[in-house]
């Protein structure tokens, strides 16, 4: 287990605050919880170019946002930088807000 994990939970998002959002999608590819610690940070910035596929962008999206719904949680920042191809990926978007 890493150094951070072992924080406790008060401080982790403060430490996330600093990041950029390119690092927090890096960052959420290193275990399952940091997956779930950077779906929850309330500023949502998704931009496609830092993601290897489309797909894996857009069920990032659609992931982090729906935590936010079902857990009546907060987003002070909502950023979406994409152009949309599909039909599915207007309805993920459109779930999002």
């Amino acid at each position: 287990m890493d150094l951070i994990s072992q924080l406790p939970e008060s401080i982790v998002p403060r430490i996330l605050c600093y990041c950029a959002p390119a690092e927090l999608v890096r960052m959420s590819v290193l275990s399952k919880t940091w997956f779930r610690l950077t779906a929850s940070f309330p500023l949502l910035d998704f931009t496609i170019r830092n993601f290897r596929s489309r797909e894996s962008f857009f069920k990032y999206v659609e992931y982090t946002t729906s935590r936010f719904c079902h857990q009546n949680l907060t987003a002070y920042t909502l950023r979406l930088v994409t152009d949309l191809r599909e039909p599915a990926e207007l309805d993920i978007v459109n779930r999002c807000l």
